[in-house]
């Protein structure tokens, strides 16, 4: 075989292997392409399990959705003292409610609705409530104030006829001062005993 012949056929063998090295560059790039769209089209699909858990660089968990014992959904977050600060959950009714939490974990305002719908908004100090915001069944406001043994102590509210009422309480939670509006749109001013029975009243 002369040079020529040699030179001849070593440049076939790489016309050749340039061709497979085509080939198999193209195989490649299509199979990345093939596993990027894969990945993308499993990015929409829904994502389903039974408990989702966020942790930071310590491994302290610092967020939780999943269920509570009872089947209700529940949404915790805690801060990086481990102490649980938010609860967004549905309670047996499945009615929603919202719980805030201060640094020592203790319950201080709680937002949800009742079994009837309407909203309230509690808020608290030492695991009892102080404070209460909300609608009655009529749909009309009412604020009320408690003591330290969550007895209440005062009340301003609305009756089913838009009228304002505003009560004052005794330390057992007897009603003994009572201003409001009567229908004639003339102020009333009732004062009570701690039986209940009125002492003095104008008009």
């Amino acid at each position: 075989m002369t040079t020529e012949e040699r030179v001849e056929k070593l440049e076939k063998k790489l016309a050749k292997a340039e061709r497979r090295s085509r080939v198999m560059l193209v195989a490649a790039v299509t199979a990345v392409a093939a596993v990027f769209l894969l990945c993308n089209s499993t990015l929409q699909e829904v994502v389903r399990a039974r408990k989702f858990e966020v942790v930071d660089s310590t491994g302290n968990t610092r967020a939780s959705l999943g269920l509570d014992e009872s089947g209700q959904p529940v949404l915790q977050l805690w801060d990086q003292n481990d102490s649980l600060r938010v609860e967004l959950d549905l309670d047996s009714s499945g009615q929603p409610l919202l719980g805030l939490a201060d640094q020592n974990g203790k319950p201080r305002a709680l937002l949800g609705l009742r079994e009837s719908g309407q909203p309230a908004l509690k808020l608290g100090q030492n695991d009892t409530t102080r404070a209460e915001l909300s609608l009655d069944e009529s749909g009309q406001p009412r604020l009320q104030l408690f003591g330290q043994n969550e007895t209440p102590r005062a009340e301003l509210s609305l009756n089913e006829l838009g009228r304002p009422a505003l009560g004052l309480f005794d330390q057992n939670g007897n009603i003994r001062t009572l201003l409001g509006l009567r229908e004639s749109g003339q102020p009333g001013l009732v004062l009570a005993d701690q039986n209940g029975r009125t002492i003095w009243k104008a008009p």
